[in-house]
């Protein structure tokens, strides 16, 4: 990754540490702006399940010396670490695995990290949004048709969100990505 030193240096550190982790891009059309833009050409209504203060103010509750900790755990990853994690990632993604990118999370994120970090990370980055979201899009769900777009890691688990739809009574229908 290439960043102006200034720029750098006015991130926090737990920004930089999300940036450093990513792979190269393969093309500059990230997953959520793809689905946000067939959506919003298909003349769909748009909405966020959580505000961006919900979405940021997550990573901002840890403080600085967790937040160096999380980055110097990415900038020890090679370049090659991270493309064959992310390659993992995207071949249980491709085929509807949410247990299994729950398992690499844990493997790769919680293995980069002091257990107490990995676990208060897990709870808040996961777990407890998953609570929020879950609340929201059942909210959406019951009044109308919804599509709703959530981070792979959000699916899987108690608290994921296949398992909210499913207690709500809903019938969940992947969708075919090839």
């Amino acid at each position: 990754h290439v960043m102006h030193l200034g720029a750098a240096m006015q991130m926090k550190p737990w920004l930089l540490a999300v940036i450093f982790d990513l792979p190269k891009p393969q093309t500059p059309f990230a997953q959520d702006n793809l689905l946000m833009t067939t959506s919003e050409d298909l003349s769909k209504n748009v909405v966020g399940i959580e505000t961006p203060q919900e979405h940021f103010g997550v990573m901002d509750s840890f403080s600085l010396d967790e937040q160096m900790v999380m980055l110097r755990a990415v900038l020890k990853r090679t370049p090659e670490q991270k493309e064959k994690d992310f390659e993992k990632l995207m071949r249980a993604y491709l085929k509807g695995d949410a247990a299994e990118i729950a398992n690499l999370d844990a493997q790769i994120t919680g293995g980069m990290l002091p257990a107490p970090l990995w676990k208060k990370m897990r709870s808040k980055l996961l777990e407890e949004r998953n609570v929020v979201m879950a609340q929201r899009s059942l909210m959406k769900a019951n009044e109308q048709s919804t599509f709703v777009a959530v981070g792979a890691s959000h699916l899987a688990g108690e608290t994921g969100l296949i398992a909210a739809f499913r207690q709500a009574g809903f019938k969940l229908t992947p969708l075919n990505m090839r």
